[in-house]
């Protein structure tokens, strides 16, 4: 600009924040919110409803081929099942039923602890623990088990798989942490019991065989009389590498005590046998037997 040109002065002042919005974008940002808002209820709606599916009618009346007699499954305020059944086998098919209606998840966890198998349901994060369970081939040990079980004692646990099975078919939904996780539940199978005792096994003892090395050390350190006054010889468990057998101790029978069905139905306690009396060894058949015919499977709780 030139010194001598003369012109009029220039004046800047601020617009205002009212005028410096055009209305379309105030309209963009009232319909963005409504979105936003309607979006967030959507999302919250439809995940109450998923959990609500995933829950268990309790108070329906369900028609099985599964079971021989009617079997009634009664929760108290607090929700906690107690089985009413005929026969052992309905009611370990109840309690299946039970167990997978409420915590299906729960047994899915236990038992892929043992199997090593967590990471396939949770992600890398578990890939560690699934590492340090694997090595021991504990699906391998549980198909063992299964094989050597007794007859009657398998047909215990095919029922108590069959009412699982049937428990999480009959959800509306599946359990909403399959749903939160994308992933889809495996059916229950008879050795996944013998699997979940394995992991509750494993989390009441050390894995790292703490134990046995602070025996060894405790062995080296104290005379042979001490060691054997202060540690067992071995539990019915217990295996030597070398296969040497311990003798077996005689085991002590219980107190025998026998009500009459003239006296039971007095509900008046009646000691057959005193407290402080020896106790028989065991023997077969027991010298006292309970009549078979006065058993009923009743008031089953888990």
């Amino acid at each position: 600009m030139h010194p001598d040109s003369s012109t009029d002065p220039v004046h800047l002042e601020p617009i205002p924040t009212e005028q410096f919005r055009p209305k379309r974008f105030r309209k963009a940002a009232k319909q963005t919110a409504i979105a936003s808002c309607l979006l967030v209820f959507g999302t919250s709606a439809l995940g109450t409803w998923k959990i609500r599916s995933s829950l268990p009618n309790l108070n329906a009346r369900q028609a099985t081929a599964h079971v021989e007699q009617s079997v009634k499954i009664h929760r108290d305020a607090q929700g906690i099942p107690t089985i009413h059944a005929k026969s052992r086998l309905d009611a370990a098919y109840a309690l299946g039923f039970a167990h997978a209606q409420d915590r299906f998840f729960q047994m899915d966890l236990l038992r892929r602890v043992p199997t090593g198998r967590l990471a396939e349901l949770v992600g890398k994060s578990a890939i560690g623990a699934d590492k340090r369970f694997r090595k021991h081939r504990f699906a391998s040990m549980a198909e063992q088990v299964y094989a050597k079980v007794e007859t009657e004692q398998k047909e215990i646990l095919d029922a108590y798989t069959r009412g699982a099975n049937e428990g999480l078919q009959r959800l509306d939904d599946e359990p909403f942490e399959y749903q939160m996780l994308q992933a889809t539940p495996e059916p229950w199978k008879p050795t996944d019991s013998f699997l979940v005792m394995i992991t509750m096994l494993c989390d009441l003892q050390p894995m790292d065989g703490a134990p046995e090395q602070a025996l060894t050390l405790l062995h080296e350190k104290v005379p042979q009389e001490v060691f054997e006054y202060l540690v067992r010889r071995g539990s019915r468990w217990d295996a030597a590498l070398d296969e040497t057998k311990l003798p077996v101790p005689a085991i002590p029978g219980a107190e025998i005590w026998s009500l009459r069905d003239s006296l039971a139905s007095s509900r008046a306690p009646v000691a057959m046998r005193s407290a402080n009396e020896s106790q028989p060894e065991h023997s077969q058949p027991e010298l006292a037997a309970l009549d078979p015919s006065q058993l009923a499977w009743l008031n089953w709780t888990h």
